[in-house]
């Protein structure tokens, strides 16, 4: 007696299952596509945060009082923020098509009590985010 023993898949096994891999390839690259998105913009907006909380603090910190000015500094990063606020407002602003722009502007509210408007927005997304600051 003959017997024959299937080893193998069949053509039709094969072929639904590379039909099956290829409905499932495109949902997992959108999926994949817009996890990228959500992280960009999530780092874009980190990064402008960054930036107002950083100019916040080192104005807490300064010793320096300025009763109305406005002022624009122009970074890419929050790394290339300076060590003062002083430095920062003499020194980045030069506007050499950054990618970040900082409007400052210090006021002068009441006896004894300052306060700075930070004010950071994204040339290329279009974001922008505003915190304040009192001494």
């Amino acid at each position: 007696m003959i017997s024959l023993k299937k080893k193998g898949f069949t053509l039709i096994e094969v072929v639904c299952v590379l039909m099956s891999i290829a409905i499932l390839i495109p949902v997992i690259a959108e999926i994949n596509m817009s996890n990228i998105i959500l992280y960009s913009k999530n780092r874009d907006n980190n990064n402008m945060y960054l930036i107002a909380m950083s100019l916040c603090e080192m104005y807490k910190k300064s010793n320096t009082y300025y009763d109305d000015l406005k002022c624009n500094i122009y970074l890419n990063s929050s790394y290339e923020l300076l060590d003062t606020i002083d430095q920062n407002i003499f020194s980045l602003n030069k506007d050499n098509s950054e990618r970040f722009i900082v409007i400052l502007q210090f006021k002068y509210l009441d006896t004894n009590l300052y306060q700075l408007s930070v004010e950071v927005k994204d040339r290329v997304n279009g974001d922008s985010l505003k915190l304040s600051s009192y001494k």
